[in-house]
C-alpha cells in the first residue's frame, strides 16, 4: 500500500485553500523576510496554526483492493501555545470550491481526539467516521483531514488502520519520523499578505516584486 501525507502549505498541490501560517516573530520581521522570496508559499521555517489541512492519498500497490477501516490521532504531545508571534494568512487570488476528496476533521483541543467525517454544513459530524473507503491500484482514496487548535502547541501523528485479503493491519503516517506540528491560534494577532501592486482594506503594496504582510485576515 502506497501512503503519501503533506500539509496543504508551503506551495504544495492541493485541492482547498491554503491555510494559514505561524511567524515566530514581528510582522517587521517577516516583511524583511519575504524579501528575498516570491511570498509566503515560499518562504521555509512557517508552520501551520490554527486551522489547516493535511492531504492524505492512499493507494494499493497491487491488484489487491485495500479496506481501510480507519483514522486515529497518536502520539499526541501538547506543549503551551507561544505568547509571541503572529498568524499570516497567504494571498488566495481564485480560491473557494469544494474538493472531491472525503472530507474529515480532529480538532486537537478535544482531551481524545476523534477523527470525524466533515457533513454538507462543512461541520464534522459527531459519531460518523468516514470510513470504512475502499482504495485500489488504479483508484486512490484522497483524504483531506482538517486540524483544529487553538490552545495548543502540539506534535501528532496519525494511524491508518486497513484490511487487505482480510488481514487487519496499520499504518503509522509520522512525517517521515519528525511528527506533524500545529500551532494553537487563541490570543495570536493575524496579519494577511498583499502581493506586489495589490490593494486591499485601503492599503496597497508599492512594491513591484514582493509581498508584505498587512493587519487583518481573509475569512475561511
Amino acid at each position: 500500500m502506497e501512503v503519501s501525507t503533506t500539509w496543504c502549505l508551503n506551495g504544495n498541490s492541493c485541492p482547498v485553500t491554503n491555510g494559514n501560517y505561524y511567524w515566530s516573530g514581528s510582522a517587521d520581521q517577516l516583511n524583511s523576510a519575504l524579501a528575498g522570496v516570491t511570498g509566503l508559499n515560499a518562504l521555509p521555517g512557517l508552520s501551520p496554526v490554527g486551522s489547516d489541512q493535511l492531504l492524505i492519498t492512499v493507494q494499493s500497490a497491487s491488484a489487491e483492493s485495500v479496506l481501510l477501516t480507519g483514522l486515529h490521532v497518536t502520539n499526541l504531545h501538547r506543549s503551551s501555545n507561544p505568547s509571541a508571534g503572529l498568524i499570516s494568512t497567504p494571498w488566495c487570488g481564485d480560491c473557494g470550491g469544494k474538493p472531491s476528496v472525503v472530507l474529515l476533521e480532529t480538532t486537537l483541543d478535544d482531551p481524545q481526539p476523534l477523527v470525524l467525517a466533515v457533513g454538507d454544513n462543512n461541520k464534522a459530524v459527531p459519531g460518523k467516521t468516514g470510513f470504512p473507503l475502499t482504495a485500489s491500484q488504479t483508484d486512490a482514496d484522497v483524504l483531506l483531514l482538517t486540524v483544529d487548535d487553538a490552545h495548543c502547541a502540539c506534535t501528532f501523528d496519525l494511524d491508518l488502520t486497513w484490511t487487505i485479503r482480510g488481514k487487519p493491519g496499520h499504518t503509522l503516517l509520522a512525517n517521515q519520523g519528525k511528527h506533524f506540528t500545529t500551532v494553537g491560534s487563541l490570543g495570536l494577532p493575524r496579519y494577511m499578505e498583499l502581493p506586489a501592486g495589490e490593494t486591499r482594506n485601503g492599503t496597497t503594496n508599492s512594491s513591484t516584486s514582493r509581498s508584505e504582510v498587512i493587519p487583518g485576515s481573509t475569512p475561511r
